[in-house]
């Protein structure tokens, strides 16, 4: 659903993306993504994650003018995801030193 407010989105979206593209440590941190399952082992989600990138990277190379909701940043183009994808993936390989 799109929760976003005009302000809100707009400066959530400049500031996550243009001035803070160095995230600081536990920024954002949802529990639920910190709970690791029985199931879950390095080699699913290593597969899991390349299978979410090439899915996205083909539709972005597809049709970047594709819009889609984010509950923060309401409608967005599928162009505009790929600024947001790329600082955020970023931040976690600085999290793993690499």
């Amino acid at each position: 659903p799109d929760n976003s407010a005009p302000v809100w989105r707009t400066v959530i979206w400049f500031v996550s993306t243009y001035l803070i593209t160095r995230w600081p440590p536990g920024a954002g941190r949802a529990p639920a993504f910190w709970m690791p399952t029985d199931e879950m082992t390095f080699d699913h989600e290593r597969d899991a994650l390349v299978a979410s990138i090439t899915r996205f990277v083909d539709a972005l190379e597809r049709s970047p003018k594709t819009k889609t909701v984010g509950n923060i940043i309401g409608r967005t183009s599928i162009k505009r995801w790929s600024r947001i994808h790329g600082v955020h993936f970023n931040h976690h390989l600085r999290q793993f030193g690499a």
